[in-house]
């Protein structure tokens, strides 16, 4: 069965935090060498120090790190609508 994965990866914009996301998904992702998706992509993250959640909030220095949200709704929702088409053009 076709599957498509998205990756909620860098809290900043720049082009280290890309890369590394990609790096860490990549390692994780092997794995699972029986696992091949369609389609994969990483989209922005958000971090909000406020909502952090045991054991994260037990970490002073994530306390202090400001806060961001980078997800771009517009690219995100095209590429959900783009779905159908990936899965199809997949499935040749």
């Amino acid at each position: 069965m076709p599957a498509a994965v998205f990756v909620l990866g860098p809290f900043h914009d720049e082009a280290k935090e890309w890369q590394g996301a990609r790096e860490q998904f990549d390692k994780e992702i092997a794995k699972f060498p029986w696992f091949k998706p369609v389609t994969v992509e990483i989209f922005g993250g958000k971090f909000d120090p406020a909502a952090l959640r045991f054991p994260f909030s037990l970490i002073p220095a994530l306390k202090r790190l400001p806060a961001s949200d980078i997800r771009d709704r517009d690219v995100i929702r095209t590429w959900a609508n783009d779905l159908s088409l990936t899965f199809v053009s997949g499935l040749s």
